[in-house]
């Protein structure tokens, strides 16, 4: 690995190994269009972004990531209830909690085109893989024993990283699934919520698409929500 990437992971306080650099040329953000995502049989290209350099977690910010911000001081304790592995995703954390925690890490969160962006490349794709649905590529579509995974895949959140066929064009991992991951963006629709992408284990109304978005107040918390992180600009 090159000196310089793993200064700047030095630099950034996360372990060049959980690192990606995009180079971001000129793509298609693509939005569901309906007011609500989960319902929407179809996705359609809205805008365009520019030129972006994007310095991207190939995972999704852990437990054990979470407890050594709030052992500094520096983020409060989530509220997850569940016991479980440190490689387990952090969730029960709010907007706020998860910027918090970007920046104890020396990031930020990823704006909503640089996500999409690491999530779908530029040719298009349904499904960070590509565009087959399959429940052995993402942690997704089982709810209380239904959904169209069900006795495939458990219902909750694994540990990061566990469906590696499931990684984007970039290598990026569990974009399709395990747990909803805030983004920075303001949703159009309502500039009082805040958007979150992917989907989680618990998604079946839809395939785990990389154009999933929703949004919630900045304040919920949920036992399937979580983040990642993005560098710093």
């Amino acid at each position: 690995m090159a000196t310089w990437f793993k200064l700047l992971a030095w630099l950034l306080g996360v372990p060049a190994a959980i690192l990606l650099i995009l180079y971001v040329g000129f793509f298609d953000l693509w939005r569901v269009p309906t007011d609500d995502p989960m319902l929407a049989a179809s996705v359609e290209p809205t805008l365009s972004a520019g030129d972006l350099v994007v310095v991207t977690r190939r995972t999704e910010v852990t437990r054990g990531d979470y407890a050594a911000c709030v052992e500094a001081g520096r983020c409060k304790p989530s509220g997850d209830k569940t016991d479980g592995a440190a490689k387990l995703p952090i969730t029960g954390v709010d907007w706020n909690d998860a910027q918090a925690y970007c920046k104890f890490a020396g990031g930020r969160l990823p704006t909503e085109a640089e996500w999409e962006k690491a999530a779908r490349g530029t040719d298009g794709r349904e499904y960070p893989w590509g565009n087959d649905v399959d429940c052995a590529r993402a942690n997704w579509g089982n709810f209380e024993g239904e959904g169209p995974c069900a006795g495939k895949n458990p219902g909750h959140p694994v540990a990061v990283g566990r469906y590696p066929t499931g990684a984007s064009p970039y290598g990026v991992l569990d974009m399709g699934g395990n747990v909803w991951e805030w983004v920075a963006d303001k949703y159009d629709q309502d500039p009082g919520r805040r958007v979150v992408r992917g989907g989680s284990c618990c998604s079946f109304f839809v395939g785990p698409r990389a154009a999933n978005r929703n949004a919630w107040a900045p304040d919920h918390r949920d036992g399937d929500l979580g983040f990642r992180c993005a560098g710093a600009r």
